[in-house]
Parts: structure tokens; sequence; C-alpha cells
């Protein structure tokens, strides 16, 4: 697991005591995966209030120009979310982009899986990688503020589900 991958995973699951008193019920039970058997498997996954989730974890700089991050993908992650998703399961990308140069301006975004697998994807076609486009302006529904709010999203975000 990359060191940005887990610097989001503790912004998430490691929570401070005012966290904890805001939350008003237990804490999440979260759990980091490592894995190299499965390609795709998320970077973590959790049950907070009774939900089960799966996260997958991307970090981005910013293009100065337009506000958009470029997030790159291994073959299976999205389609491991859109699987999940399709039964009824709840899944997302915690996208963290921050402005070029740096872990300044921060601003994490919460996909639920069917959004993020909405996204345009892009191979580059010299060297092979994988890329979806992430416009902040086009997604700030998604902005998430705070651990509260991130894990009440996740609680919250399959009640439409059959």
């Amino acid at each position: 697991m990359s060191l940005e991958t887990r610097l989001c995973y503790r912004w998430a699951v490691d929570f401070s005591v005012k966290d904890l008193g805001r939350l008003g019920r237990p804490a999440p039970h979260c759990v980091r995966i490592e894995t190299g058997t499965q390609g795709g498997v998320p970077d973590w996954e959790g049950c907070y209030a009774g939900v089960s989730f799966w996260v997958e974890d991307k970090r981005a700089p910013r293009r100065k120009t337009d506000d958009a991050a470029v997030l790159s993908y291994r073959p299976g992650q999205l389609e491991f979310l859109a699987e999940r998703w399709s039964v009824g399961g709840v899944a997302a990308g915690l996208v963290a982009t921050h402005a070029l140069g740096g872990a300044v301006d921060v601003r994490r975004y919460l996909l639920p899986a069917d959004e993020l697998c909405l996204l345009p994807r892009h191979v580059d076609p010299h060297t092979g990688e994988r890329f979806v486009a992430f416009e902040a302006d086009a997604n700030a529904r998604f902005l998430v503020r705070d651990r509260v709010e991130l894990f009440e999203r996740l609680r919250q975000m399959r009640r439409d589900a059959p």
C-alpha cells in the first residue's frame, strides 16, 4: 500500500475524541486490505451503524488551469466497486485532491461506485497507464468536510437499494 493510500486511510479512520463525541454512536470498524492475490480489491473495508462498505482511496494533484485531477487505477479496481454496487453493496472512491506542489488545500470527495465508474476512462498510449479524469467543480456535491460526514454518507449511501 502506497504512502498516499495510507494517508487517506488514516485521515478517514483515525478518529479524535472530538469526532467520536460528535458521532453519538460507536466508532466505525475499518480494516486496511493488503492483498497481492486478487487484483482490484479496494484499499479498505469498514462497517458503521450496521452498514458494511468498501472504499478505494485515490489521491492526486489538481491542475491549476481547470481544477481537474487525474486518478490512476489498476485493472479490476473500478470493476470491483461496480460489481459490489450492482448487487446492492456499498462501495465508493475516496478522492483526495490537493494543489500542485504539496498537500496544501486538500479536498476530499466521496464518490459512490456508480458515479465513479461513470467518469471517462483513458489509457495513456505510451505508458499503458489507466486513468480517469476527475473535475472537482463538476463533482462538488460529493465534497466531504470531515470524517463524521464521510461515515454518515457511507451509512446512507444505499438507502435506495432494493
